[in-house]
């Protein structure tokens, strides 16, 4: 194996290990939520979840399925900037949800 393909599968550890984080974080939040009946915390939980696990899936499985499918002239820059828009949008949503659950009123 050369280095490049060894820094590969060490981004890609590392992408796993922070997806697993991310989605301990989302669950103690929805417990958190559960245990509160708080809104504030299930507008945390989505944000989250939005941000950290869903953003991310977007991009990798997005990246995945470009590279894999056939290349036509352009094509590949349209389903990029889509993928972008899509991920851009999903971590808008986000924000907004994490916003939301500080200015929520019980």
């Amino acid at each position: 194996m050369n280095v490049g393909g060894g820094l590969l599968w060490a981004a890609a550890g590392v992408d796993l290990l922070v997806l697993v984080g991310a989605l301990l974080v989302t669950w103690k939040a929805t417990v958190a939520y559960r245990q509160s009946g708080s809104r504030s915390m299930l507008l945390l939980a989505v944000g989250l979840f939005l941000l950290l696990v869903v953003a991310e899936v977007v991009a990798v499985a997005g990246g995945v399925f470009v590279e894999s499918g056939p290349a036509r002239e352009g094509s590949a820059a349209i389903a990029f900037g889509v993928l972008g828009l899509l991920e851009g949008g999903v971590r808008l949503c986000g924000v907004a949800a994490l916003v939301g659950s500080l200015y929520v009123r019980e």
